[in-house]
């Protein structure tokens, strides 16, 4: 089985980071009272600060300060919910390796059950299906979405010959984000620089594009998935996991951070 790195889920906001000129700040130690009492009194100052704009909560995770989300949902009316905000690209990147190693572990199921029981060929195929898929997906999503937080929100880019903005960049396709947006939001061209992994990147958009575009084909034994399928099969889900994972650190060194590092 491949190799996967284990990436911590961080926070996404360090407040110290920000340099903030701030108006006042206020430290609250409610350690003494008793437990229902300081639920009361941190319910009261997250609904305060939820209501006031500009309020900016900070919540510890690992003895640093970080950006908090204040929400209140439909679903829980009388509660307002605030916790340091989790990178969703961590996140994402965590989810797709979940899945590869669990679509690792159906595949070699399936290869065992091959000219067995039709049932058991057929079941253990679909769960590797429902694995990979989910996997490739993932992968793709931490990719775009790394590149989507790189540009600010201030600031004209010029791509390709045009002016481009923040909204514009998200709107792009992959390939044009990974061949023009990359390189003018961080002089970083991979294409030219390293083009094994932008291979291995543009492999990974054009099978995720066409599990979300599905296109029938019918062939002369009339089936319709056929080369889909073969490609899932063939899928290097270990050298593209790690590849996803060293294009974005060469980027923004450090982004990722394994679960066994400090």
């Amino acid at each position: 089985m491949a190799k996967y790195k284990k990436v911590k889920i961080e926070p996404l906001t360090e407040i110290e980071k920000l340099n903030l000129k701030k108006g006042s700040e206020k430290h609250y130690d409610a350690t003494d009272l008793p437990a229902e009492k300081q639920k009361e009194l941190l319910s009261k100052l997250m609904d305060i600060a939820r209501q006031s704009e500009g309020a900016i909560v900070a919540k510890p995770v690992s003895g640093k300060q970080y950006v908090a989300a204040t929400v209140r949902t439909t679903k829980q009316k009388g509660k307002t919910f605030a916790f340091p905000e989790p990178n969703p690209i961590h996140a994402y990147y965590k989810i797709a390796i979940q899945h590869l190693e669990q679509a690792e572990t159906f595949q070699t199921q399936f290869h065992d059950a091959v000219n067995g029981h039709p049932e058991q060929e057929y079941e253990t195929f679909c769960n590797f299906f429902e694995e990979i898929v989910q996997g490739i997906v993932f992968l793709l999503m931490t990719v775009e979405g790394f590149i989507n937080q790189l540009p600010n929100e201030d600031q004209v880019y010029q791509i390709n010959g045009n002016e481009r903005t923040k909204s514009d960049i998200e709107w792009m396709n992959v390939t044009d984000k990974l061949r023009l947006a990359l390189p003018a939001l961080t002089g970083n061209n991979i294409f030219v620089t390293n083009k094994p992994m932008y291979d291995h990147l543009q492999l990974l958009n054009d099978l995720r594009n066409d599990l979300i575009h599905l296109k029938k084909l019918e062939l002369a034994n009339f089936t319709y998935y056929q080369g889909l399928f073969k490609r899932l099969l063939d899928f290097p889900s270990g050298d593209i996991a790690n590849a996803v994972f060293d294009f974005i650190n060469i980027i923004n060194p450090n982004f990722l951070v394994e679960e066994n590092q400090p």
